[in-house]
């Protein structure tokens, strides 16, 4: 790889995960709100569920690799 090909490299490296998306994207804020309206979409409740699942999913979030794992077990 030449100097300007580094470059190019370091700069999507920069602004992009590995898996293709853009870094900006990925605050929990902006996830949380993106979960909410996507169940929102799919149950249509007023918001009930969306809430939990958001809930739900912050929890998760915030635990170790070993407790997640123990959710997975019991719940799937």
């Amino acid at each position: 790889m030449n100097a300007k090909e580094k470059q190019y490299q370091g700069a999507l490296d920069a602004m992009f995960t590995k898996e293709g998306y853009l870094k900006s994207n990925l605050n929990p804020t902006d996830i949380a709100a993106r979960v909410y309206t996507a169940v929102e979409i799919a149950i249509g409740d007023g918001g009930f569920r969306a809430k939990e699942v958001v809930e739900n999913f912050s929890q998760l979030m915030e635990m170790d690799s070993v407790r997640y794992s123990k959710q997975r077990k019991f719940y799937g």
